[in-house]
């Protein structure tokens, strides 16, 4: 299950406003969530990556450019390459 930034900050304004918490000793104690060092830098990648866009119109425009004027080519040996990493990874599943 994947809990977003979104939800977490929503729970967390809800403990604040209600002031809800657990009575241990006749203290109050509030529930407490941090996010590691690790986590927020996760998070900052997400971001990011949520920014990108899905197709990079530079780079289509340039392949469509290459071809257009026929100077676009793959070396046959990454193409043999990539069907047969194709077929491997097909007979394992």
């Amino acid at each position: 299950m994947r809990i977003s930034a979104t939800e977490l900050q929503s729970v967390i304004a809800v403990y604040r406003t209600s002031g809800l918490g657990n009575v241990r000793g006749g203290a109050v104690v509030m529930d407490a969530a941090e996010i590691s060092f690790d986590g927020a830098a996760l998070m900052a990648i997400r971001k990011a990556y949520d920014r990108l866009p899905d197709v990079r119109e530079d780079r289509v425009r340039e392949l469509r450019r290459r071809v257009r004027e026929g100077k676009y080519f793959v070396p046959t040996d990454e193409i043999v390459e990539k069907i047969l990493g194709r077929l491997a990874v097909d007979s394992m599943i």
